[in-house]
């Protein structure tokens, strides 16, 4: 095996071997086989066809190339620069010569400065992903190939079945996945394509190559790059930092190492949320993950983030996926405008250790505590006989309370059996073992006060009382993400004894339309373009009329409604697209059939005619 070849030191990274970080179905697959038809004809001695970690990434990046994760611009015949976004918001930048002379960095988020990749192989701690290297190889064995020039390069046929399997079933073969690693693997360490790397050290690419713009000036083959085309396209936060989208796969490299130090239990386990791993991680929750990661260490990290803004940004979402991401338990708490500090404390459940008594004069069996709160006036007259219609939660327990200890009087042999028992809070149980709690809408609360009674537990180590007496302390890794929304009429001020408890705030008051309609695409399976932009138009010109019009008191004109229609439009047509804008839009905004007519009159019927729907 040529070993000592510079091509071969793309592969010295004993990770890019392991196969169990792919995406599903990849990750399934057998590491290596012995199938003669997957080998390629630079492997005459039929040694084994091994799948490559990287070069399968590379693979899934140049198949889906218009929403490819790593952007590469074509400078010149064999020319090329990549761009690859990281999780933490710098960059690896990448420039191959036509020779295959390699030289990268990565570019620091914050001061635009780049550094030295570290080298290849040299660190089983140290991950250096070579897909952005190999990807570009790909790229030009396709432009060679087409032109006739199959000498140490992969066919062309062969990429561009890849690219048609994955356009129409939405993943490669694995016959043409190892095939494609089986070629890139041997004409690489055999020298057949040239890369000039020495001992697993690439070259740093300079900040003023970077900033002299030679890049700017090629052609975007894949993906989307941003710095390289000196393009706005990447979204900021209100630093004005630049952020690219990332994938649930790529942050979970990010948070392995603090990951790989927990352990759960079975029960723990199936209380993490799961997402697949092309999940678009929002720059929300990557902001709330960076943080949390970077602070391990720290006197007081920072476990207590808040995040509010407008309804249906997909601020609870993103908790659940920063949950999958760090690999924790995920807990929720929803306040209500009768929230007491007690509610974060402890709750009464119903007492099933043994059966139900039966209440004297009372036949059956006792009502459960699901059936107090849904239908409290039937439990009521069932209980007293007695009908009252406006009867409440309290008269319902009172009345429970009631016929319990008479049935317990009158079996003087049978202790008397308390119905409800109390046990710690999903807020405690989080704060004590380390878990992920999401308080959502705090600011509902009616008492300012409730929430002052938890500072004591917002720093690490805290001490928190539990049911039985005794007191334990606060988790370290514990995690409070608040969350809440900001326009609604039930929304009231925080006192600032809590606001000054929190880490920091984020607030998500707009968002953009390009990860907008991502998002929607993603969850209703829509893969018309054309038509969700056209769409997305009329839903914001409804909004625009009705904030404009003061018709956003009682209902709501949120993304959820614009997916909604989107995912009735998926089952209905776009011949009844005027009907499900009625229903899933403007009956949401409002319930007045006048309201919803001058809506349709003066708006919608008009937005839908110039996006081109026929009435």
């Amino acid at each position: 095996m040529a070993n000592n070849n510079p091509g071969y030191n793309l592969f010295r990274d004993s990770k890019g071997f392991d196969t169990s970080k792919l995406p599903a179905p990849y990750n399934t697959w057998a590491k290596t086989s012995t199938d003669k038809s997957v080998m390629s004809i630079h492997n005459p001695s039929a040694m084994k066809a091994t799948l490559h970690r990287y070069a399968m990434l590379a693979l899934l990046n140049y198949a889906d190339e218009k929403n490819s994760e790593i952007g590469v611009v074509r400078i010149a015949d064999g020319s090329y620069a990549s761009e690859w976004p990281l999780p933490d918001g710098s960059s690896i930048i990448a420039h191959a010569t036509k020779g295959g002379i390699l030289s990268a960095g990565i570019r620091d988020a914050n001061t635009g400065k780049m550094r030295a990749l570290p080298n290849i192989g040299a660190s089983t701690q140290e991950l250096n992903d070579c897909s952005i290297l190999i990807l570009y190889l790909l790229i030009e064995a396709d432009i060679n190939a087409a032109a006739g020039n199959t000498t140490g390069t992969i066919t062309h046929d062969l990429l561009a079945d890849a690219r048609a399997e994955f356009a129409t079933r939405g993943m490669i073969s694995e016959e043409i996945a190892r095939l494609v690693c089986d070629d890139l693997y041997f004409a690489l360490a055999y020298g057949k394509i040239p890369v000039s790397i020495r001992a697993g050290a690439i070259s740093l690419l300079t900040d003023r190559r970077l900033s002299s713009n030679e890049f700017s000036t090629g052609t975007v083959v894949c993906g989307n790059p941003v710095i390289l085309t000196g393009s706005s396209t990447g979204s900021t936060t209100g630093s004005g930092k630049s952020f690219n989208r990332h994938t649930v796969a790529v942050a979970k490299a990010l948070a392995e190492p603090y990951t790989a130090t927990l352990k759960w239990t079975a029960e723990e386990e199936m209380m993490i949320p799961e997402y697949p791993d092309d999940t678009e991680v929002p720059e929300e929750v990557m902001t709330i993950l960076n943080r949390f990661i970077a602070s391990r260490e720290w006197v007081n990290p920072l476990n207590n983030p808040c995040w509010r803004g407008i309804t249906a940004f997909g601020k609870s979402t993103g908790v659940k996926i920063l949950a999958c991401i760090l690999h924790t338990p995920l807990l929720w708490m929803t306040c209500s405008t009768t929230t007491e500090t007690e509610d974060f404390l402890s709750k009464h459940v119903p007492n099933t250790d043994g059966e139900n008594e039966l209440a004297v004069g009372h036949s059956g069996p006792m009502p459960s505590f699901d059936d107090i709160e849904n239908d409290p006036a039937y439990v009521y007259q069932t209980l007293t006989g007695v009908e009252k219609p406006d009867a409440t939660c309290e008269d319902a327990l009172i009345a429970y309370g009631k016929v319990a200890a008479a049935s317990a009087a009158a079996v003087d042999s049978k202790p008397a059996k308390n119905p409800f028992k109390i046990v710690e809070s999903d807020f405690v149980q989080a704060l004590v073992k380390g878990y992920i709690v999401e308080v959502q809408e705090f600011s509902r609360i009616r008492d300012p006060g409730v929430l002052v009674g938890l500072n004591n537990f917002c720093d690490p180590g805290s001490v928190i009382p539990l049911v039985d007496g005794r007191h334990v302390r606060r988790h370290r890794n514990a995690m409070v993400v608040w969350t809440d929304n900001i326009g609604l009429a039930s929304c009231r001020k925080v006192d600032a004894s809590v606001l000054r408890r929190f880490s920091y705030i984020i607030d998500s008051n707009d968002m953009p339309k390009d990860r907008a309609l991502r998002r929607i695409k993603k969850n209703t399976g829509c893969k018309d373009d054309s038509l969700l932009e056209r769409m997305y138009d009329v839903w914001q010109k409804i909004g625009e009329y009705c904030k404009v019009n003061d018709i956003t008191d009682e209902g709501t004109c949120s993304l959820s409604e614009l997916e909604n229609w989107v995912a009735l439009t998926q089952l209905d047509g776009t011949d009844a697209i005027y009907d499900t804008c009625r229903q899933a839009v403007i009956a949401k905004v409002t319930s007045d059939p006048t309201t919803q007519k001058e809506i349709c009159d003066n708006c919608a019927n008009l937005a839908l005619s110039q996006a081109g729907f026929a009435s």
